[in-house]
């Protein structure tokens, strides 16, 4: 797992200024889709308060009420099912008011579903949509479940009543034999120009409700686009928005995991510094010492070399000085023989010239006259 980098504290202000941006743009895209939505829910719910509800009666011939008395509730489910999946409304918007003795008969009330694309105005329009899939074969009405009931039914508006005089569908006259497709169009009652003038209006009809399906489709089509398009906008910038949080919830604990690290490198860091930097002063310091013992040293050997050359000199002055009395008292005694032998008398002197006169032996240092510059070296010396 890449660790995330720190972020400056102007990089954080920018990230969160960046965060409560796009939440506001996705509170704002939320209401204006939540306005939208409820802006049509009105128009839906004006559209449908404009539209009235029509009652009317299906009259189904060839049965009686003990037929479907003792499953009363499946035939309810049944003829409001047919009905709304007939019509293309919800089922809700079929209401069953009563089913009474008379073959079957079964008052209804049928309300307008009020939906975008549905252009029929109203219940009454209802109503003529199921009296005349009743009439035609291949309506869903006629081939569904309730196709048995619907083959000898009749609509019956509201306030309309049956002539005395109107004959009953043919479909009355046995029980076992039902009004079929071959019976209705064989029927010489309806001339040819009337029965083509229904097929042209139903296939107007059927064109004009094909189209307004379209129409429809191509609208739910459209909306549910943008609805699934901006449920995945707030999807995503929620995902977002969760990733951001978990990453920076991970970031923060990785930190405070981190910070006793960081703290202990640190101060490992400031000690080891304070050790160098300790040790460096220690060195210059033993540096400094050595160099100022050192210098002590060489200032203490120049003294004593100092010292014992003035020593040296000071012995050789006084050698020098003791060689030059000694050489003085020599000269002083020379002299001194030589007025005493000047002081005999001429015989002594002459019986003492067969022998020369030679000084008294004297004993002199050898390294007293080396050290005098030869100065003795004419003198004799006598062992």
């Amino acid at each position: 797992k890449t660790k995330q980098p720190l972020l400056t504290e102007a990089q954080v202000m920018k990230k969160h200024a960046e965060e409560e941006k796009a939440a506001e743009l996705t509170a704002k895209a939320d209401a204006e889709w939540a306005a939208e939505l409820a802006a049509k829910a009105e128009a839906s719910v004006a559209a449908k308060a404009a539209l009235l509800p029509a009652k009317g009666t299906l009259h189904i011939h060839g049965y009686s009420l003990a037929d479907i008395e003792s499953n009363m509730s499946s035939f309810r489910y049944l003829f409001v099912k047919s009905l709304s999946a007939a019509l293309g409304i919800p089922s809700g918007c079929v209401e069953v008011l009563d089913i009474l003795q008379g073959s079957i008969k079964v008052e209804f009330c049928l309300h307008p579903a009020g939906r975008q694309g549905d252009h029929r105005d109203g219940g009454a329009a209802l109503l003529g949509e199921v009296s005349d899939q009743l009439l035609e074969l291949t309506s869903t009405l006629r081939r569904g479940k309730f196709k048995e009931y619907a083959a000898s039914a009749e609509i019956l508006r509201e306030g309309k009543k049956p002539r005395d005089d109107e004959p009953p569908p043919p479909a009355i006259m046995r029980r076992k034999v039902m009004c079929d497709a071959q019976e209705q169009a064989q029927d010489l009652g309806h001339p040819l120009a009337a029965v083509l003038a229904v097929l042209q209006r139903e296939s107007d009809a059927c064109e004009a409700e094909h189209e307004g399906l379209r129409e429809a489709n191509d609208e739910v089509a459209r909306l549910d686009a943008q609805l699934a398009q901006l449920r995945q906008l707030k999807k995503d910038r929620e995902e977002q928005r969760r990733r951001e949080a978990e990453e920076q919830r991970l970031r923060l604990e990785e930190e405070e995991r981190q910070r006793p690290l960081k703290e202990a490198r640190e101060e490992e860091e400031r000690t080891r510094k304070a050790a160098e930097e300790e040790e460096r002063r220690a060195a210059e310091q033993r540096r400094k010492d050595e160099a100022e013992e050192e210098e002590k040293c060489m200032r203490r050997e120049q003294e004593a070399a100092a010292k014992k050359q003035e020593e040296e000199e000071e012995q050789l002055r006084r050698e020098q000085e003791a060689a030059a009395h000694t050489q003085k008292d020599e000269e002083e005694r020379l002299r001194r023989e030589q007025k005493a032998s000047e002081a005999l008398p001429a015989p002594v002197r002459a019986g003492a010239g067969a022998a020369p006169l030679l000084p008294a032996p004297s004993f002199f240092r050898l390294d007293l006259m080396a050290m005098s510059g030869g100065a003795l070296g004419p003198m004799m010396m006598f062992f």
